[in-house]
C-alpha cells in the first residue's frame, strides 16, 4: 500500500527574508499558547516552553551584558545538560553563533577550533575545563569562560552569569542567510572543518524533516541518546522538536542500551 502523503502547512518551505532560530522555535510555541507544554525532559527535571523561554531570555540578556553580541562565536564543550540547550538558544536569540563541539576533542583540537572560529566565549564544565585552560593563553580571541555546575574553580558560573538578568528579550532581527551556528567535523582526514549553517536552516531542513519525513506533532516525544554536539542530535533532539512544538528527552553520559530503552518506556518516546 502506498503511504499516505502528509498534509503540509500552507507556508511549507517558505523561508522569510528575516528569521531567527530561537524565535521560530521557543517563542513561536509560547505565542501559539503552548507555553505549558513540556519542551524537554532531563532526568527527573522537565522544562516547559514558557520556562525555557524565560531562561533563554535571561541568558541572552546576560550574554549581551557580558559583551557577547551579534556575530560573536560562542564555544561549547559539555555533555548534555539543560544549561547547554538554554545558552545555545540564547546565542541564537541575540544573533551570536553557538559552536557545539565534541567533549572528546583533545587540547590541540580545541586550540585549533577556538582560533579557527575566533570564539569570544566558552561554556564548559569543571571536568572538561582542563584542555581549555591549557590552550587559553594561545587563544587571543577567547575572553570569557563560563562554567556549568557549581564548582567554578575561579571562573564565573552559569548561575552567576544569569543572576538578576531580565526575562524579557526581543530576538535579533537576523537575515535568513545570516550565520546561525557552526558544527565542526570530526577531522578524520585532517583538521576539523567548520561547517556553517544560516538561520534559514531551521526552515529549509526543519520543514521536510518535521512535517514530511518524521511527521512530528506536539504530542510526540523524541529521544536520542547522543551527545548534542553531533549534528544529528543537535537537530533531532534539540531544534527539530522545538520547531515542531513537541518534547525531547535528554540524558547525560555515554550511550547505554538499557538506559535508552528505560527512557523510551518512561517517556513513551
Amino acid at each position: 500500500m502506498k503511504p499516505e502523503t502528509p498534509s503540509l502547512p500552507a507556508d511549507y518551505l517558505t523561508i522569510p527574508d528575516r528569521v531567527n532560530i530561537a524565535a521560530v522555535t521557543v517563542d513561536r510555541q509560547v505565542a501559539r499558547g503552548a507555553g505549558d507544554r513540556v519542551a524537554f525532559y532531563f532526568g527527573e527535571q522537565k522544562v516547559t516552553y514558557r520556562e525555557l523561554q524565560r531562561r533563554v531570555n535571561q541568558c541572552g540578556n546576560a550574554l549581551s551584558r557580558f559583551g557577547v553580541g551579534r556575530g560573536d562565536r560562542v564555544f561549547f564543550r559539555s555533555q548534555n545538560r539543560p544549561e547547554y540547550v538554554i545558552a545555545a538558544l540564547a546565542g541564537f536569540k541575540i544573533g551570536a553563533v553557538p559552536i557545539p563541539t565534541n567533549s572528546l576533542f583533545r587540547a590541540w583540537e580545541i586550540e585549533y577550533l577556538v582560533n579557527n572560529s575566533e570564539a569570544k566565549a566558552a561554556f564548559t564544565t569543571p571536568d572538561l575545563m582542563g584542555p581549555i585552560a591549557e590552550v587559553w593563553p594561545r587563544c587571543p580571541s577567547l575572553k570569557h569562560v563560563v562554567m556549568f555546575g557549581n564548582e567554578a574553580a575561579g571562573h564565573r558560573t552559569f548561575d552567576d552569569l544569569v543572576a538578576g538578568a531580565p526575562d524579557q528579550l526581543t530576538e535579533a532581527d537576523t537575515r535568513a542567510d545570516e550565520l546561525a551556528f557552526i558544527i565542526y567535523t570530526s577531522g578524520t582526514t585532517g583538521r576539523p572543518k567548520g561547517v556553517e549553517h544560516a538561520h534559514r536552516w531551521i526552515v529549509g531542513t526543519g520543514d521536510p524533516i518535521v512535517h514530511f519525513l518524521l511527521q512530528l506533532t506536539p504530542d510526540d516525544v523524541i529521544l536520542s541518546p547522543l551527545e548534542i554536539s553531533f549534528m544529528y542530535a543537535w537537530g533531532c533532539t534539540v531544534l527539530y522538536p522545538l520547531y515542531a512544538g513537541c518534547a525531547a528527552v535528554h540524558y547525560q553520559g555515554r550511550i547505554d542500551v538499557d538506559r535508552a530503552f528505560q527512557a523510551v518506556k518512561k517517556y513513551r518516546a
